[in-house]
Parts: structure tokens; C-alpha cells; sequence
């Protein structure tokens, strides 16, 4: 895929975006991440392989990743996000994905909802209830597409450009 990106880019004469499709695998792949840093290590440049090896960490833990808004495989992408920031020596940035998992998550949302509701705080529970919300339709959304394109053998794969565009409105309102 991303030969085919870039050569897209450079047939069109774009050769700033074909170059930041290979540094971009480079620095967020398993195996380009994991060769650029051995090179970068044998050059001596011991900084930049240590970076380069935080993203093939991150990549590592990314693979488990299929959707970020259907339930159960939210908190799979979440736990494969912090567990990444942790193989990269980053726990302060795992801690993040938490927090945001609580605010834009269905089970989160909910879940923090109750807590708010049960410590008396309404207008809390009432903000984490639309989040919620609003999760659930991007979730709704993203499950149509999935179940078309398992269905359609990927044909319906285009569709996912809509829902991309639809959660943005969605996540923005």
C-alpha cells in the first residue's frame, strides 16, 4: 500500500507527499520502523533509533486495532494504543488515551455517566450522556460499512470515506 501511495504521488509529480509516505512508514510500521532504527543505531545516531523504536512499538500494539468507535473494539484500540506508549517508554501518553476514552466512548461515556450521576453531579452525567451519544452513532455508522464491506467482498469499501467524513461532522457538533 504504501509503494502504491507514493508512486501515486510521484506519477503526479508530487514528490514532497511520495516522501512523506516513506517517512511516514518509516517512523509508524513494524518492519520500517524496525529497519530504519537498526540503521540508525549501527550509524551511531542512538536517539533516532530509540524514536524509530517507539513507533514500531506503537505499530506492534496497533495491529489489534479494527475500529475505534464500535464497543469492545474501542477498548481494544485504547489498551492497544496505551500498551503501545508503554513498549515505547511513554506512560504519560498512555495515560491519555484513558482519559480520552472516557470522554468519547459508548461503554466510558456511560460508564463515567453513572459515576457522575451517583455523586449527584447532573450536569456531569448529562454532558458524558451526550458524548455517549454521540459515540453510539459513529459506532452505528461504522458498523454498517463493516458488515457492507465484509458483505460485498470490499466493494462497499468506498463508503467509508462518508463515514469518516459523517463521524468528523458527528464528533464536531
Amino acid at each position: 500500500m504504501t509503494s502504491l501511495q507514493s508512486l501515486g504521488h510521484a506519477v503526479t509529480g508530487d514528490t514532497a507527499s511520495a516522501r512523506r509516505v516513506w517517512n511516514e512508514y518509516a517512523e509508524r510500521s513494524i518492519v520500517g520502523s524496525g529497519v530504519y532504527s537498526t540503521i540508525e543505531a549501527c550509524k551511531g545516531n542512538h536517539e533516532r533509533a530509540r524514536c524509530l523504536g517507539q513507533g514500531m512499538g506503537r505499530a506492534t500494539a496497533g495491529i489489534l486495532v479494527i475500529s475505534r468507535n464500535i464497543p469492545i473494539l474501542h477498548e481494544i484500540a485504547v489498551a492497544s494504543d496505551s500498551l503501545g506508549d508503554c513498549i515505547a517508554g511513554e506512560p504519560g501518553k498512555a495515560v491519555e488515551h484513558w482519559k480520552q476514552y472516557v470522554e468519547n466512548s459508548v461503554i466510558g461515556s456511560c460508564g463515567a455517566a453513572l459515576n457522575a450521576s451517583i455523586r449527584s453531579n447532573e450536569a456531569e452525567a448529562s454532558r458524558l450522556l451526550v458524548n455517549c451519544g454521540k459515540t453510539l452513532l459513529k459506532a452505528g455508522m461504522e458498523g454498517v460499512v463493516l458488515t457492507a464491506t465484509v458483505v460485498t467482498a470490499g466493494a462497499a469499501a468506498p463508503a467509508g470515506l462518508f463515514v469518516a467524513a459523517s463521524s468528523a461532522a458527528v464528533a464536531s457538533s
